[in-house]
């Protein structure tokens, strides 16, 4: 994953925005150049932790959970691909666009230069994915608290027949354990969102 910011065509349309004092488009190209920069960095900081808990899920003993977690990773990771390559694509449209800018520049001048930044619609194109990756965080946390309240139904479900058992062997039945909620891979999974 190289670095936009440092790609030569965003380098020379920054630096021809900054020498025609277009401080406003040369600012909106480098908020959108650091959102997409954030969103690598974070997607791959996702998909690295997926990757750790894909190996934490095989340690679970319940087969249901089990299965159900996997389900889960596997569809959190495929949320993330599509998040990589809406990244990907509005990347290679900023470094396309860049260069026809620059190009217009210099056949047409100044205000070419302007109206082609302003033609990409940068604060359209932030809120678009701004509001794309807001739903994907938004289902991968509902799915999340849906297998983090199946795994308190299936600890209450085995306190409770630990505690059949003790009955039926004359002894008194003890307080029910409640899982605690800070570790494990479902905690994990629900601090990624």
């Amino acid at each position: 994953m190289d670095q936009l910011k440092e790609h030569p065509q965003i380098v020379e349309l920054l630096d021809t925005l900054d020498k025609n004092g277009l401080m406003k488009e040369k600012n909106e190209v480098q908020s959108l150049v650091s959102y997409i920069g954030g969103m690598e960095n974070t997607l791959t900081e996702m998909l690295g932790e997926l990757q750790d808990m894909r190996r934490e899920i095989n340690l679970i003993h319940n087969n249901t959970l089990r299965s159900k977690c996997h389900t889960l990773v596997e569809k959190t990771e495929g949320k993330i691909r599509q998040g990589f390559s809406a990244v990907k694509k509005m990347k290679d449209n900023l470094i396309q666009s860049a260069g026809n800018a620059v190009r217009a520049f210099r056949e047409r001048g100044r205000d070419a230069l302007a109206e082609s930044v302003r033609a990409k619609k940068i604060p359209e194109a932030l809120d678009k994915l701004s509001a794309m990756f807001g739903r994907m965080s938004k289902e991968m946390a509902q799915d999340t608290k849906k297998l983090s309240a199946m795994q308190a139904e299936l600890q209450g479900a085995k306190g409770h027949l630990k505690n059949m058992g003790l009955l039926f062997m004359g002894k008194a039945a003890k307080e029910a354990e409640h899982s605690k909620s800070d570790k494990g891979v479902l905690s994990r999974l629900s601090r990624l969102f």
